[in-house]
Formats: C-alpha cells, structure tokens, sequence
C-alpha cells in the first residue's frame, strides 16, 4: 500500500481550531462515600453552568468506575445558552488504597478513594490529551 492510502492515526493529526479554545476546562472529581461524586477543583468558565455541574461529577466517575483500579470515559455535553454547542469530555479516573494517602482527611471512610481528571473541549482531541 502506498503512503498516501493509508489512513491518517488519529495521533499524528495536527488540531487547528479557528474560533476560540480548544480547552474549555479542567476538574478533579472525588467519589464522596456520603453524598457521592463531586466536583473537588475545577478551572474554567463553563463549570459555572448549574447545569454541567449537577451532571459532570457522574459523567466523570460513571456506574461501575469502583470495579477496576483505573479507566477511562468519553462523554459529550451541550450546556444551556444562546448558542449550544457540543463540549467533548474525556475522564480518567483511578482508584488507590487510602492507606497509600500523604494526607488523609476526615471523611475519607473507607478502604480506597476515587478520583478522576476531566478535560472539556471544543473538539474531539483525545488521543493528544
């Protein structure tokens, strides 16, 4: 096959975004055993919308996230507005022995802790993330 038939990996394209960021926002996610996910720090102005951050917290450590030590989601949004437009999100997330903690806080109750590291973007850029 020659170089010009073969497909392009998603890696080696290079991202070229005309209007605007590519990246709206970063947030760590913490799996609060007494109230549930929650957003822990977050940095960006679309985690000022109620809305994304009602739902963020169960995108990012979805059902079943407890069941390997380390995973990954791919999820999208589109928040409330005059013009709606699709947010692209990819969640990392993994699981260590609380006992592995530098610093324990109080209401960490149980054996492991949860937490994930979300990226929000304006196109689906996830295998340069």
């Amino acid at each position: 096959a020659s170089i010009a038939s073969r497909k392009a990996r998603p890696e080696s394209l290079i991202v070229n975004v005309k209007n605007g960021p590519i990246i709206h926002g970063v947030a760590l996610v913490d799996f609060n055993h007494l109230i549930g996910p929650r957003i822990e720090y977050s940095r960006g102005q679309l985690y000022d919308d109620e809305e994304v951050s009602k739902i963020l917290p169960f995108l990012a450590l979805p059902d079943g996230a407890h069941l390997s030590s380390e995973d990954y989601s791919y999820f999208h949004l589109v928040p409330s507005g005059p013009k709606p437009s699709t947010i692209f999100g990819i969640s990392c997330n993994q699981q260590i022995a609380a006992s592995a903690l530098l610093v324990k806080q109080p209401d960490v109750t149980r054996s492991t802790v949860q937490k994930a590291v979300v990226v929000l973007a304006s196109k689906p850029v996830f295998g340069p993330i």
